[in-house]
């Protein structure tokens, strides 16, 4: 598997963001740059057989990582080395970006670590000085509604080919106690992110709102992307196109939950989701499973 050590830890960047804010669109529009590589989410359950997936390299038959599975703080330092030297190994270009979701980074946890600690793989990073890059997205009833919409339609991103894909007659129910609930510890994750990373030099905040146009990343966050990676690309552009039906469309009790929101902190976020002719702002991101309480 090679030396435990990669030859260049700064090869690595990081997409840090919760579930359906636009990251695989992103990781696209990087991955067109003839410098930088993307890998898709490096810790979903579905990995398809990639061999970039942490899980498809656990099941590398090599006796040096079964010893490793013992999670103690020593053991998860060196398999986050050998990982890293894995995947610097199957690079062919200049960077390399990961995708990990909030609700992924427990994965390199020791035996003992609290639940509002930093995760530990995070440490692990920013003691590499990884450059991690932060999405973050406002509109947290959009978010709900656009992963309900997903789980219940079975599709997850789009493309050209789907522009005129629009399925009318499918319609989603939200629970509005999960709702409230999956919303409340949505928000305390994104602030508790936000924390983790607040004063960290290589952090980069961007927000879902302000980073497409159209199939093209807008330019200021082009910009500040340039700053990181240092592309010549004069623009960047994705394959993917915004649901071609607006998620909350399909909502069949919207006054229920426009109602359950009213006095909480998402009455605004659920009134502009609700909005007509208010449309996905992004091209829809990777397959997750559907809301729950957990986020």
């Amino acid at each position: 598997m090679g030396s435990d050590i990669p030859a260049r830890r700064d090869r690595f960047f990081v997409i840090c963001a919760q579930q359906r804010s636009g990251t695989t669109a992103l990781g696209k529009a990087l991955g067109r740059t003839s410098t930088i590589e993307t890998y898709a989410e490096i810790f979903h359950d579905k990995s398809g057989g990639d061999p970039r997936n942490y899980f498809e390299f656990l099941k590398i038959d090599d006796s040096n990582l079964q010893y490793l599975r013992y999670p103690s703080q020593d053991n998860r330092k060196i398999l986050f080395g050998k990982y890293l030297n894995y995947l610097h190994n199957l690079g062919r270009k200049k960077h390399i970006v990961l995708d990990i979701k909030y609700n992924s980074w427990h994965n390199f946890d020791s035996i003992w670590h609290s639940p509002m600690a930093p995760p530990v793989l995070l440490d692990f990073f920013k003691s590499e000085n990884v450059n991690i890059i932060h999405v973050q997205r406002r509109n947290l009833v959009s978010q709900y509604v656009s992963l309900a919409y997903s789980d219940a339609s079975g599709k997850y991103f789009y493309t050209e080919t789907d522009r005129n894909e629009s399925d009318t007659s499918k319609s989603i129910y939200i629970d509005t106690k999960l709702l409230l609930n999956s919303l409340l510890v949505t928000q305390a994750t994104q602030n508790l992110f936000r924390s983790f990373l607040r004063n960290y030099p290589n952090s980069l905040d961007l927000y879902y709102d302000e980073i497409y146009n159209g199939q093209r990343v807008a330019s200021e966050a082009t910009e500040k992307l340039r700053s990181i990676f240092h592309f010549e690309d004069s623009e960047l552009t994705t394959d993917q196109i915004m649901t071609p039906r607006r998620p909350a469309s399909a909502v069949s009790n919207r006054e229920e939950v426009l109602a359950a929101l009213a006095h909480t902190p998402f009455a605004e976020m659920a009134m502009e989701a609700f909005q007509d002719g208010t449309s996905e702002a992004t091209p829809a991101g990777a397959q997750q499973p559907a809301p729950q309480s957990t986020v």
